[in-house]
């Protein structure tokens, strides 16, 4: 039995604008006129057919969306084991660490249970607690 098809990249990006402009409550009309494009690339967009995208186009609509993270990852593979992680490191780490490096980003903040453990039970409930 052959692997499912994968959807393109495009589909994508097109379900997740659809679900974005779902959650803001907003229709195709509004959306296009804050991206200052046509409803029917929109609609395009959203269906994953719309041919020829510019990268402009993309960024109109993610402004518009108040995009707040875009995040790219690789596709599920079988976990690296304890042991490689620990002789090797965390393969997606070290790459996410070098781009971001090469491209002199700041540090990715990460919140981890050393974070909250160090917070005052207090400031996390509002002072309800």
């Amino acid at each position: 039995m052959a692997p499912p098809d994968r959807p393109k990249a495009l589909a994508k990006i097109g379900r997740e604008i659809l679900r974005l402009r779902l959650f803001r409550g907003w229709s195709q009309a509004v959306l296009a006129h804050r991206a200052k494009l046509s409803q029917g690339t929109i609609s395009r967009l959203e269906r994953g057919v719309q041919r020829g995208l510019s990268i402009r186009r993309l960024e109109a609509v993610m402004e518009a969306l108040r995009v707040g993270d875009v995040t790219f990852a690789p596709p599920p593979t079988v976990p690296q084991a304890d042991l490689e992680i620990m002789l090797y490191g965390d393969h997606w780490q070290r790459a996410i660490q070098e781009a971001d490096r090469r491209l002199g980003w700041p540090k990715a903040v990460v919140e981890t249970d050393e974070l909250l453990s160090e917070t005052e039970p207090d400031a996390l409930l509002g002072g309800w607690g």
